[in-house]
C-alpha cells in the first residue's frame, strides 16, 4: 500500500497522528528501554514476548 499509494499512506500518517495530538489515541506503552538496551527490547519483540509497544529512549 505504502508503494503503491504514497499520497494515501502519507494522509493516514497525518490522520493518525492529528488523533494522537487531539488525545484520541492511546497506545498501550508496556515497557521502555534506553538505547544501550535496544537489542534486548529488539529481542523481546522476536520472541513475542511483548505486550502493547516498546519504547527506545534515543536521549
Amino acid at each position: 500500500f505504502a508503494q503503491r499509494q504514497p499520497e494515501d499512506n502519507a494522509a493516514n500518517f497525518r490522520q493518525l497522528f492529528a488523533w494522537h495530538a487531539e488525545g484520541k489515541l492511546k497506545p498501550l506503552v508496556s515497557q521502555t528501554y534506553p538505547l544501550a538496551e535496544a537489542g534486548t527490547a529488539i529481542e523481546r519483540l522476536g520472541q513475542r514476548q511483548a505486550v502493547g509497544k516498546l519504547v527506545v529512549l534515543t536521549r
